[in-house]
């Protein structure tokens, strides 16, 4: 898939033709949610 265009379904739209034999996965899983605390004191700036 090197060098071709596609949509954000992995449509190719690039005019070329259908992807030849490939396998779909996602790039990377969402980072977790942190819990912490809350911040109670006020910060200086410039």
């Amino acid at each position: 898939m090197l060098g071709r265009v596609v949509d954000a379904l992995g449509v190719p739209i690039d005019g070329i033709g259908a992807l030849s034999d490939h396998e779909r996965r996602r790039v990377s899983e969402s980072p977790r949610i942190i819990e912490r605390k809350s911040c109670t004191s006020l910060c200086k700036q410039g």
